[in-house]
């Protein structure tokens, strides 16, 4: 009983205060590293279990503030960890993380003759519906584990990508605080928060958490408006946020052309 108490404790203590900073940090260092010795199917299923103990001590305990706040610095620490494995190990990196070659390969393709989905609201909206769907389904039906898996292979192909332009450039501060673009970040919070939510519903209906419906509510609306700015600034900027980085790899030694046929066997 004793050993019972005391190992309660110590998770108590793991997920209060700042230390739960130092979890959320620790969790996205060691499931990076240790997902470079995973199939890549399995690494954003063992970086969402290394976290969802402490994304569900926040639910049980009923502070979705925290919770997002933890999880927004999560996502923060996941991002830097991937492109820092990329910068250092980027063939591996693009075996360990999936769907990061295509992506990869399809960004650099847009940036460098603007085809592709990122550019077209046409072939942008209908895909980011149907990541919306599956995303608040698999929350809903996991209590928020699922959400974590999906977001963190997001977080992983993107993060792979911002590091691969990072390696293309010869100046490279300028790509790093603008290889992840604005409405992207949008709609990665906006993720945050409706996991969240459903993770509340879903607890709250099978074990009778306690749940605040008015903050609920309002994470809810918000998640929902932040995921539709990301479409609506996305369909607005992103030509010009095309130029941008094409301007600021055309300084590299190397053409983005050049780049773009060498993404294709990367």
């Amino acid at each position: 009983m004793t050993c019972v108490q005391s190992g309660r404790d110590l998770k108590l203590h793991l997920f209060e205060g700042r230390t739960a900073y130092f979890y959320a940090f620790f969790a996205a260092a060691i499931s990076q590293l240790g997902g470079m010795m995973l199939h890549q199917w399995l690494v954003p299923l063992s970086q969402a279990a290394f976290i969802f103990p402490l994304f569900l001590h926040c639910i049980r305990s009923n502070r979705p503030k925290q919770n997002f706040k933890l999880m927004a610095f999560w996502s923060l620490c996941m991002t830097l960890s991937s492109i820092g494995l990329t910068l250092r190990f980027s063939e591996q990196a693009g075996r360990e993380y999936l769907l990061g070659i295509r992506y990869k390969t399809e960004m650099f393709r847009w940036i460098e003759t603007g085809l592709g989905p990122e550019g077209d609201y046409r072939l942008f909206v209908p895909q980011h519906l149907l990541q919306f769907g599956i995303f608040s389904v698999a929350a809903l039906v996991s209590g928020g584990f699922l959400a974590l898996v999906l977001g963190a292979a997001l977080l992983n192909y993107m993060s792979y990508y911002v590091g691969c332009l990072l390696l293309a450039a010869s100046t490279k501060w300028p790509l790093f605080l603008l290889g992840w673009p604005p409405y992207a970040i949008l709609r990665v919070l906006g993720y945050i928060l409706l996991a969240i939510v459903c993770a509340h519903h879903f607890y709250y209906r099978l074990l009778h958490y306690s749940i605040d419906r008015l903050l609920i509510r309002r994470f809810l609306y918000y998640g929902l408006m932040l995921v539709t700015l990301d479409i609506i600034t996305k369909s607005l900027f992103a030509e010009p946020w095309r130029h941008l980085l094409k301007a600021l790899l055309g300084n590299s030694n190397l053409h983005l052309t050049e780049l773009f046929k060498l993404s294709s066997f990367l």
